[in-house]
């Protein structure tokens, strides 16, 4: 799906650039508020995992992004992954951190386009799996990708609840997965 009008441009699905902190930074404090990622954060996947921090980019302007980090972990109730403790970039698994999207230009296809190019870096990148925690509401969403639902994490970041989902890629049986609840 490609979110283009008569006369738009292009969009461009890329690794992030040092130069497209500020624009990042100011998507995800957007999305997320006080629960994002801070500025350092946000830096330091750019700049330790440049693999995993994609951008979509229309007209030169970012509007939406993804970043992870690699681990052979398997479980995400810890804090520590997203501050790059425990990366591996040879690490079977990708940890999703953040997919996130300028609010004015959500319903436009760019989460979608980020996810479905990020699912192929990972394959391309030869991992085992995607992981990552969500709030109950976006379980559906992420279905919609292959996600299995593992039920509720231990992670309370921002005192809140979060689900764990996972996208098995190759054709190993998942570790831990749960029949869709």
């Amino acid at each position: 799906m490609t979110p283009r009008r008569t006369g738009m441009p292009a969009v461009t699905i890329r690794r992030a650039l040092p130069g497209d902190l500020d624009r990042c930074c100011a998507i995800e404090s957007a999305c997320y508020g006080p629960e994002g990622a801070t500025r350092e954060r946000i830096e330091m996947r750019i700049h330790r995992y440049p693999e995993g921090f994609l951008v979509a980019a229309q007209g030169g302007l970012i509007v939406g992004f993804i970043n992870s980090c690699a681990t052979r972990r398997d479980e995400l109730s810890g804090e520590e992954l997203k501050d790059m403790v425990g990366h591996e970039t040879d690490g079977e698994n990708m940890v999703v951190f953040s997919l996130a999207v300028d609010p004015p230009c959500r319903g436009l296809g760019y989460s979608t386009m980020l996810m479905r190019e990020f699912i192929g870096t990972a394959r391309r990148l030869g991992k085992s799996a995607i992981l990552l925690l969500c709030r109950q509401g976006m379980v559906a969403y992420y279905r919609r990708y292959g996600f299995l639902h593992r039920g509720a994490s231990g992670s309370t970041h921002g005192g809140l609840r979060w689900q764990e989902m996972r996208l098995p890629l190759l054709d190993t049986p998942p570790r831990g997965d749960r029949a869709p609840s």
